[in-house]
């Protein structure tokens, strides 16, 4: 399967996808006009991924700044790739945070209780 990428823009977050390598990046900043707009693609590129029991993933998520509606998104993403463990996929996510940014810490410890499964916290 081809790699997505999606260049970061002003508002939007950078999406590097690529399965021959089992790296799940998410960069920058998320607070776009129409969030569902922006992540459409992503959904729809996951749509057609389909990793078996074999595949490592690490999901890394990198924002510095997020918008209620990217945090919808941003959690039924997370909740998609959670969902491949269920076909026994080695999943890996860390979640990165500026060290003074609170906000953000609390929003991936909240995504880990809501997802029930353990983030690497990963204080940049």
């Amino acid at each position: 399967m081809e790699k997505l990428v999606i260049e970061e823009t002003k508002n939007s977050p950078y999406f590097l996808f690529d399965p021959s390598t089992g790296y799940f990046g998410i960069t920058g900043k998320s607070f776009p006009e129409n969030a569902r707009k922006v992540y459409t693609p992503v959904f729809e590129w996951l749509k057609l991924y389909n990793p078996d029991s074999s595949t490592k993933i690490h999901l890394v998520i990198q924002l510095h700044y997020i918008s209620s509606s990217s945090l919808i998104n941003l959690l039924e993403l997370v909740k998609r790739f959670c969902s491949y463990r269920e076909n026994g996929v080695d999943l890996i996510l860390s979640w990165h945070y500026d060290e003074d940014d609170e906000d953000m810490k609390k929003v991936g410890e909240d995504f880990m209780k809501i997802v029930d499964f353990q983030f690497d916290m990963v204080e940049d």
